[in-house]
């Protein structure tokens, strides 16, 4: 988890590899684990994302561009 300024703001980039995003997303705003109330907690506490009760975001969600496996 990075923060990058921008002329727009501050931006928290998370990134992952994961085979399905979504069900990872879906984890992370739902789950019950320690793994993902910790995740949940340092969105809240960095950037001010509730997950809990912001997710899915109202807005649309990136779209993948470029993947270039290593």
């Amino acid at each position: 988890m990075d923060l990058q300024e921008t002329p727009a703001g501050t931006f928290i980039l998370v990134w992952f590899e994961a085979e399905d995003p979504q069900a990872i997303l879906e984890i992370l705003a739902t789950g019950t684990g320690d793994d993902a109330g910790w995740m949940r907690g340092r969105l809240k506490a960095v950037g001010g994302l509730d997950m809990t009760t912001e997710w899915p975001p109202p807005r649309p969600q990136p779209e993948l561009i470029l993947e270039w496996p290593a």
